[in-house]
This record gives structure tokens, sequence and C-alpha cells, in this order.
């Protein structure tokens, strides 16, 4: 995943400035909240919802697992290359990109990793 990311990054030709992080600290705990609080809810959520159907998905089961994982796994450069493609605030994106990935890697995934041992 850090080679992915890394590889993603720099393939794109996108440049990375430090400087952004604080002017953007507002929006960068706005996405940490929408990505890892409110999509990990929207994943509880949505196994909870397959309880009233005939198909329900197991808390502990692989299908289960795999939803909560994706419901808040780290967003994509994708949408750094859509931002830099369209110039809609590129610098932002790829700040916000980068250091969402961070906060999941060195704050989430971890829990993850610890959850699901």
């Amino acid at each position: 995943m850090y080679a992915i990311n890394v590889a993603a990054y720099v393939g794109i030709g996108l440049q990375l400035r430090m400087s952004y992080v604080p002017v953007l600290k507002k929006l960068i705990a706005g996405l940490f909240f929408t990505r890892y609080i409110v999509g990990a809810a929207t994943g509880f959520g949505l196994i909870a919802l397959t309880m009233l159907t005939p198909w329900p998905l197991d808390w502990n089961s692989l299908g289960g697992k795999v939803v909560l994982i994706q419901s808040f796994t780290s967003t994509a450069v994708a949408s750094v290359a859509v931002a830099s493609m369209f110039n809609l605030k590129p610098r932002e994106a790829s700040v916000l990109f980068v250091t969402n990935t961070l906060l999941y890697l060195i704050l989430v995934l971890p829990i993850v990793l610890w959850i699901y041992r």
C-alpha cells in the first residue's frame, strides 16, 4: 500500500506542498471525520440493514469484515488525478490525499489490523 500510493502519486506528476497543511487543517479534519467516523458508521449501518434481508451479513463473516474495512479505507489517488485534470485545486487535493493516507496508515490501519488479526 505504501509503495503503490507513492508510485501512483509521483506517476501522475503531482507535487506535494507541505505549506498547505496548516491552511487546510479544517478540511483535513473534516475529511478525517467523514472517512473514518461517518464511513465506518455507514459500513455498520449497511451490515445492520442486511439483517432485514434474506441474505444477512454476519459481523464476523468474511463479507461483513470486507464491508467494514472498505467503508473507511483511505481515499484513492484518482480524486487527485481528477482534480488535476480539470484544474479543480489540484494542490489542495494532493495535500488532502497525502494527509488522509498518512492518517489512515498511522491511526486507522493499526486498529483495523489489531481487530482483525
